[in-house]
């Protein structure tokens, strides 16, 4: 779709994968940070791993994937653009 295009166009490394690296972040979470309570801090792609580990969901489009108005990505300022949270 257009919305796929255009996000791979601007963050092509947004949508790179690497299995290898994939299952052993997925292994050590489900292992240690889950199975032996060791202390994990998760920022970007660590709090996504951390949800999908838990059986989260994650979107790929949050605003035509929920009924949500607010801005979620503003590709003019994509590094500065914030929201606030609720």
């Amino acid at each position: 779709d257009d919305v796929t295009q255009e996000v791979c166009a601007k963050h092509a490394s947004d949508i790179e994968t690497d299995d290898t690296k994939d299952s052993l972040e997925m292994r050590l979470i489900k292992e240690k940070v889950l199975g032996e309570g060791v202390p994990y801090l998760g920022l970007c792609r660590g709090s996504q791993m951390l949800n999908v580990a838990m059986e989260g969901t994650l979107y790929f489009d949050v605003a035509a994937e929920t009924r949500t108005t607010v801005r979620h990505i503003d590709y003019e300022n994509y590094d500065g653009h914030r929201h606030p949270l609720s």
